[in-house]
């Protein structure tokens, strides 16, 4: 019989019962072979080391990249562009056509939304921050 890999299930299945004698072994592959237990450890050990490695790799881009400029619960100032009878990101009605500063809330849902505004200099943590940003954009330099 040739090796077959078990799979992730298998491998909780076996971590749970294997060499209990109220064994679950109806699934795995190895059911019936004299040596199963040696080759399932085999497999755990393998599918470990896969996840292990594999955890190293994520958590070594994760430390390269930049942490995120603001967080869930965070209270921002926008800057941004809303046309006439349009709607501002804090959910205001627009009557007119220009530059609005706002002030939102993060949250799970708008969390990438406002981070690409700090990106393009149009989030601010104060309302004096993106007031100036404002003033620029409307072409007042004062």
């Amino acid at each position: 019989m040739a090796d077959s890999k078990m799979t992730d299930e298998q491998i909780l299945n076996a971590l749970r019962s294997c060499g209990d004698h109220i064994a679950i072994c109806d699934d795995c592959p190895y059911y019936g072979l004299s040596d199963c237990s040696l080759r399932a450890k085999r497999d755990i050990i393998s599918r470990f080391e896969e996840l292990k490695a594999e955890n190293e790799a994520l958590n070594s881009k994760l430390s390269q990249s930049q942490p995120l400029p603001c967080k869930v619960g965070d209270t921002v100032y926008t800057v941004t562009f809303c046309l006439a009878d349009g709607y501002a990101e804090n959910g205001e009605q627009i009557s007119k056509s220009g530059y609005f500063m706002q002030k939102v809330e993060v949250t799970e849902r708008n969390l990438y939304r406002i981070c690409e505004l700090f990106r393009m200099r149009k989030a601010y943590f104060t309302p004096e921050a993106a007031q100036l940003r404002l003033r620029e954009l409307q072409g007042d330099n004062e």
